[in-house]
């Protein structure tokens, strides 16, 4: 049985980690021709009022937040709970662990050796905000997942409260 006491600041590590896990050098032989993909498609609402991105990540904000809007490079503090999307489609799934539980918010730099997802679903985010972040297992921890921790192909939803600046 897992025991959120006994991981500590390992899912920093996982989250951190998990930023290597999704895209593998072996992947990547041929250069790819971004001419006409370099320019994102706008995101989309989907029926339940999540904001759906082109990745695949979606969120929606459940308290506004004031100020700066949180950007790719910033130095961000947050409370975050995890869940596994292992559940009935519409439900949260396994709870794997929260920073709340021990009261640590999780200090990162959005877009640096942080999962795609995370960044992504944090982006326009405003301190004081909480937001529920869907992240599919492409923008996750891949196919392999984290070994112990995360399994392959996990579908993960996140509650991140947005803290403030680091």
């Amino acid at each position: 049985m897992f025991k959120p006491r006994l991981f500590g600041y390992g899912l920093a590590a996982v989250l951190l980690l998990g930023a290597c896990s999704s895209t593998d050098a072996e992947e990547q032989t041929e250069p790819v021709d971004t001419a006409e993909t370099d320019t994102p498609s706008e995101p989309t609402v989907d029926e339940e009022g999540f904001t759906v991105l082109e990745s695949g990540v979606k969120f929606k904000d459940l308290t506004e937040g004031e100020g700066r809007a949180a950007e790719i490079g910033d130095r961000v503090v947050c409370h975050y709970t995890l869940w596994f999307q292992d559940g009935e489609p519409g439900e949260k799934g396994t709870r794997f662990q929260s920073s709340k539980d021990d009261n640590r918010p999780f200090p990162c730099q959005l877009g640096v050796n942080l999962i795609e997802g995370w960044s992504e679903g944090m982006v326009g985010m405003k301190p004081g905000g909480v937001r529920e972040v869907h992240v599919p297992w492409t923008k996750g921890y891949g196919a392999n997942g984290y070994p112990g921790h995360i399994p392959g192909e996990m579908d993960l939803i996140f509650e991140i409260e947005f803290v403030r600046y680091q």
